[in-house]
């Protein structure tokens, strides 16, 4: 999904039910995106550290610290 508005595009997907699950990256303090993931009928993880993270499976990573060790 590149779509300005997330949290559209993300209801939009798993609304379709086109999608076992859904493992939203770039995931902001602030992410509009963690509420949909929440009421979607659909497992999911974020990457990235939201917020409010009760009720979803999470994780981080640094990605520039991850790249020269690939």
């Amino acid at each position: 999904m590149t779509e300005p508005d997330g949290a559209r595009a993300l209801r939009r997907l798993t609304d379709s039910r086109m999608v076992d699950g859904v493992v939203p990256m770039n995931v902001a303090w602030d992410d509009v995106r963690p509420p949909v993931l929440r009421a979607a009928p659909q497992p999911g993880a974020l990457v990235g550290l939201p917020g409010d993270c009760s009720g979803l499976d999470v994780f981080d990573l640094d990605f520039e610290e991850a790249a020269p060790a690939a």
